[in-house]
């Protein structure tokens, strides 16, 4: 029993702690001086398969961009598409600066999302790459944000990107979870540990890729999220986040469980071993912290006063330290925190965190996958 009480309280000691210096990260972005106005050539990569019912209103949204239209390309790449999103996106008027590309089908082929990404970056002449995707929608100033962070030595940007609320339980829930995994991005990266981004909105410089490319054989490491990781370790770029309300990235939340395991499995199911040791080591700490709650819960059950206790005060500590780095996200992320929805999603977290790490070791889910 003693051993037990000190595993048990030295992983809640740790969590809290590692969640405060995710706060401390936060406020060093936040006290990061602006940079001036940056007027640089920029390609925005829009991947899409199937994106029939988005696809109209995405272009709307990237046609209201202030940033210099002489400065500026859109390539929307389509990667074997079977509804009407390429009729769609034809039918549509544009301005000249907007680019349709077909991947075929002997590009890449066993590499989904990311041919389509390398396949935009082939014939990109941006010198600031920017990818998102075709369900979401932008900020008139989206792109002069992100574009503004960079300085000569910023390789890489991640930006913020949101679940619109539709005021339903379900949407609400995802909302406030997804601020979280967003802020703790954006702390790792003030912490100088950048680790996690979302590919819906991310900046990178061009030549960066020829860099990362000739120290890497695995074309995910160079295209997907994981390039944040390798800009830190294997470049001189300093990776930021755009903490701008106007570099907002705001995208529906998934409509049911089955898709909400299959998107949080895929983005579980990345190489872990490429990252920092210290990095690794503070995940499966995190890891082996919630997956403890579970199991002092059943023994609590038994009758285990000695674990009900634990119980009470690990739960108390994830309440608590969520919730200080939650309230970094008010009037950014989202409006307020609801308290009944906070204790809802706190609940919640423990199980889907457990779940979708071990399914992400498990299944192989693949973007777009029908």
């Amino acid at each position: 029993m003693n051993l037990l009480l000190i595993i048990c309280l030295s992983l809640s000691a740790f969590y809290f702690i590692f969640l405060i210096s995710i706060k401390k990260g936060i406020r060093n972005i936040l006290k990061a001086q602006p940079v001036k106005e940056n007027k640089e050539k920029v390609t925005v990569i829009i991947p899409f398969k199937n994106e029939s019912d988005n696809i109209i209103n995405s272009i709307k949204s990237l046609q209201e961009q202030t940033y210099p239209k002489e400065k500026l390309e859109i390539y929307y790449v389509d990667d074997n598409s079977t509804d009407d999103s390429i009729e769609r996106y034809n039918s549509f008027s544009k301005e000249d600066y907007f680019r349709l590309l077909v991947v075929p089908n002997e590009y890449l082929p066993a590499q989904r999302k990311l041919r389509a990404i390398k396949f935009g970056l082939d014939q990109a002449n941006g010198d600031i790459i920017i990818t998102t995707d075709c369900d979401c929608l932008h900020n008139a100033k989206w792109i002069e944000s992100i574009v503004n962070t960079f300085d000569e030595e910023t390789g890489f940007v991640s930006g913020p990107v949101k679940f619109s609320n539709k005021k339903l339980l379900y949407s609400s829930l995802q909302e406030l979870e997804f601020a979280g995994l967003i802020l703790t991005g954006a702390g790792l990266i003030g912490l100088n540990q950048p680790v996690v981004c979302n590919s819906a909105n991310i900046a990178y410089r061009k030549d960066l890729i020829e860099t990362i490319k000739n120290k890497s054989k695995n074309l995910s490491e160079v295209f997907d999220e994981s390039l944040i990781i390798k800009t830190s370790i294997e470049t001189n770029y300093k990776v930021k986040f755009c903490w701008n309300a106007d570099a907002i990235v705001s995208t529906e939340a998934v409509s049911n469980l089955k898709n909400f395991w299959k998107q949080r499995t895929r983005w579980a199911s990345f190489n872990w071993f490429q990252l920092p040791v210290n990095i690794l080591l503070s995940l499966a700490l995190t890891f082996l912290f919630y997956l403890s709650i579970p199991l002092l819960l059943l023994q609590s059950i038994s009758g285990n006063t000695l674990s009900l206790f634990l119980l009470a005060f690990s739960m108390m500590i994830k309440l608590v330290a969520d919730y200080i780095v939650l309230r970094e996200g008010r009037k950014f992320l989202f409006e307020n925190i609801r308290i009944h929805l906070f204790l809802i999603a706190e609940l919640l977290h423990i199980p889907y965190i457990i779940i979708s790490v071990v399914s992400g070791f498990i299944f192989n889910v693949k973007w777009k996958e029908k």
